[in-house]
């Protein structure tokens, strides 16, 4: 008889929470390498040689100087949110750029620039030629005889970048003459000492210096100003013997807010996290899995002529392969989707624009027909979607209604475990729309039901609105589904849907909270539900099928000033969530949902190994440990064993499905189990009971035999029999009977 063994190796990613909290999600607080990028943006008297751009900060570095870029953009006016929700094209007020140059007065001509503290992560901006690095510090070597300038990043400070002036023994001072000109109203210094510089936008601070030498002295240091040209005074003490720096620190706005907000999260198969928001044009970063930042997309190609718009749109990633998709919030020439690699480097996918497709507020990628698609509105049309060819860029343009009116946009998109997709929709023109979810069938060319939400929360192009995030944009992260039900969140509201009818099955709703000022759902296969927070958190519920009840929340232990969450993302085989907000993003444990057992969806298959043994053979079958869980303990149902050693050894006697578990403390302390599904399956045992009848010495070739072939279990496989010697009646491979048998031993094998 033979035995066949199996042992089960489960191959798991291992991937460990992080919590990114420095006020930076995109990383933008560094100087980065000029490598043609900022060419193609503005036109400077002198070649750029690194920029600094966080949010509406904005400084380039000349081997003259700095040029200070200050942009006026206006946003959409009410009366221009109503004219787009009613189908009228609105011309968009375009942004006013004001340059301030600050130039080293009679420098020296061989200036040389060196940059120090390269950061991890590097800018992208479209093709691999633009892959730029950055760093926290440049230093201009020699700008004036014995006299350096290095620029730095205060860590201590969310704006503003910082300069010393390094005096090298035999320096002269009085050489340094920082002269501004351009975009200036005028330029004073105020009864406090510091340098005010006004603009027509905001004004440029020159701070009191802190000067001192290598002993940390305190030297007496002020500004002097000449006609838009300042320079330094110092009083007795200085030598020019010795070393002595010169430590002002500079601010380029004082009221403008500068947006890092995280608006939308996503992941793929490898544990790393992808952020999208901040200032226009909305930037994507994308993080590690330990949580060290990658690289940060800047939102605008220069070849193709392509930007995420004026109005957040959104993204989604490609799992499997890393990639990520990037979509325009509106583009009245026909909104695009562009393609990034997993490098963030624009590998040359664009989508074609359709000219009555104009706004992509949401997107989507369909586990099950692997399709990216684009989710949005038009204002000339009722179209609602498109469905992006992922090798010629192509759109096909989906209407889901009969309603002829336009204005079809979507809010939020959900698909459930068995890849069924729902919307909600938010419109002025097809009232029949607003403020309704709709389940979209199988084929993706109809709905299957429309319903209210029973809420009145959504506004078409102005969802998001979160304090000091503003964007005005019509997404909001509002939908979530498991295999049990719709839910949906607005901010305030949480209620829950019956998705073969759409029939609201029970709801409540967040004392204290406004609507629309934090966002975000998720939900694992238990129906605990998770929601974004105001305050740093993340709030859980678990519905019973006619009501929520409250659940521990998550303390993010957030340090940003506004603590609002955006965005949240859920997934199940790490247990981990993905979440993003008011400056920061990060990935948190499932506090909750660590005893629920994996259900297989269209994004993830619970791993199943079919082992095949003969009855009364030994099978062993294991299973990981997927978070590197401590302390950990297996078990295994049905047998009711638990053991220290993750491998088991059985013998069914019938064919058996096997549920294994790893129970153990995650990096937070806290008990996380995980499950796989081993079935052993026992091959029929053949059993022969074979009736003979003898021949007789005048006619011996009438002996025959029945082998009357049974198995044990019962069953009907495909068998083969082998005759020594074949009988002459023999003719097939599965005979069971034989008739002609050679007098002596005959042999048959099954």
């Amino acid at each position: 008889m033979n035995k066949f063994y199996l042992q089960l190796l489960l191959v798991f990613i291992t991937i460990k929470g992080f919590s990114f909290k420095n006020k930076d999600v995109f990383g933008t607080r560094v100087f980065i390498e000029n490598k043609g990028q900022f060419d193609k943006l503005y036109v400077t008297e002198e070649k750029i040689k690194f920029g600094y751009e966080h949010g509406d900060e904005k400084i380039y570095f000349t081997n003259k100087g700095l040029v200070y870029v200050q942009l006026k953009k206006y946003a959409l006016t009410e009366e221009q949110k109503e004219a787009i929700g009613e189908g009228e094209e609105t011309k968009l007020k375009p942004t006013e750029v004001y340059k301030i140059y600050a130039n080293w007065k009679n420098a020296n001509s061989s200036i040389q620039i060196i940059e120090e503290d390269k950061q991890t992560h590097y800018f992208t901006y479209g093709e691999m030629l633009t892959k730029a690095n950055c760093y926290k510090k440049i230093t201009y070597k020699n700008v004036y005889d014995n006299i350096d300038i290095e620029y730095i990043i205060p860590e201590d400070k969310e704006v503003g970048i910082k300069y010393n002036v390094i005096l090298h023994p035999g320096a002269n001072p009085s050489k340094i003459k920082i002269a501004y000109s351009g975009d200036i109203n005028d330029i004073q210094k105020n009864n406090l000492g510091e340098i005010i510089i006004s603009t027509p936008l905001e004004p440029i601070v020159e701070h009191v210096p802190h000067t001192f030498n290598k002993s940390n002295q305190e030297i007496k240091c002020d500004f002097s100003l000449d006609n838009k040209t300042i320079g330094f005074d110092f009083e007795g003490k200085y030598k020019s013997d010795e070393e002595v720096t010169i430590d002002p620190w500079v601010t380029t706005i004082t009221s403008l807010t500068t947006n890092l907000y995280g608006y939308d999260v996503d992941f793929d198969n490898f544990g790393n996290l992808f952020v999208y928001g901040g200032s226009t044009p909305n930037k994507l970063a994308k993080y590690n899995s330990t949580g060290t930042l990658l690289w940060t997309f800047n939102g605008v190609l220069a070849i193709p002529a392509w930007n995420s718009g004026s109005l957040a749109g959104n993204f989604v990633v490609k799992r499997t392969t890393g990639q990520s998709f990037l979509g325009q919030g509106i583009a009245f020439g026909g909104t695009q989707i562009i393609r990034l690699d997993p490098n963030g480097v624009y590998d040359n996918l664009i989508s074609t624009a359709v000219p009555n497709w104009l706004e992509c507020w949401d997107m989507g990628y369909h586990c099950t027909t692997g399709n990216v698609f684009g989710l949005g509105g038009a204002v000339p049309s009722n179209l609602s979607a498109g469905i992006l060819d992922q090798i010629t860029g192509s759109i096909t343009p989906l209407n889901f209604f009969g309603y002829p009116t336009g204005g079809h946009d979507v809010v939020s998109h959900s698909i459930d475990n068995t890849g069924e997709v729902y919307l909600l929709f938010a419109s002025v023109q097809t009232p029949n729309l607003n403020n309704h979810i709709a389940k979209i069938n199988s084929a993706f060319t109809s709905s299957v039901w429309i319903v209210p939400s029973t809420f009145n929360t959504m506004n078409e192009a102005n969802n998001k609105v979160y304090v000091g995030g503003n964007n005005g944009s019509n997404g909001f992260n509002a939908l979530a589904s498991n295999g049990n039900y719709l839910f949906y969140y607005d901010g305030s509201n949480v209620s829950a849907y019956n998705k073969l009818t759409g029939a609201i099955l029970g709801s409540t709703i967040v004392t204290g909270y406004i609507a629309k000022q934090q966002g975000g759902i998720a939900v694992d296969d238990c129906d605990n539900i998770y929601i974004g927070g105001s305050s740093g958190n993340v709030l859980s519920y678990h519905f019973t099928g006619t009501a929520f009840l409250t659940l521990p929340s998550i303390n993010l232990n957030v340090t940003t000033t506004n603590q609002y969450v955006c965005d949240i993302q859920f997934d199940k085989p790490s247990n981990l969530l993905y979440v993003s907000g008011s400056g920061f993003c990060g990935t948190f444990n499932a506090i909750n949902s660590t005893t629920c057992p994996l259900v297989p969806d269209c994004n993830y298959t619970i791993p199943n190994s079919n082992t095949i043994i003969c009855l009364g053979a030994v099978a062993t079958v294991s299973i990981g440990n997927p978070n590197n869980l401590g302390n950990p303990s297996y078990s295994i149902q049905p047998a009711g064993q638990t053991q220290s050693s993750p491998i088991f050894t059985v013998s069914p006697s019938v064919t058996t499905t096997y549920t294994l578990y790893v129970t153990g403390l995650n990096s937070s302390n806290i008990i996380v189990t995980n499950t796989t599904i081993a079935t052993v399956t026992i091959a029929p045992v053949a059993v022969a009971s074979p009736s003979l009848t003898n021949g007789t010495c005048i006619n011996p070739i009438t002996s025959s035999v029945n082998l009357n072939i049974t198995f044990n279990p019962s069953g009907n496989p495909n068998y083969t029999t082998v005759w020594s010697p074949i009988p002459s009646s023999v003719t097939t491979a599965n005979s069971s009977t034989a008739a002609g048998l050679v007098p002596g031993v005959n042999n048959v094998t099954i």
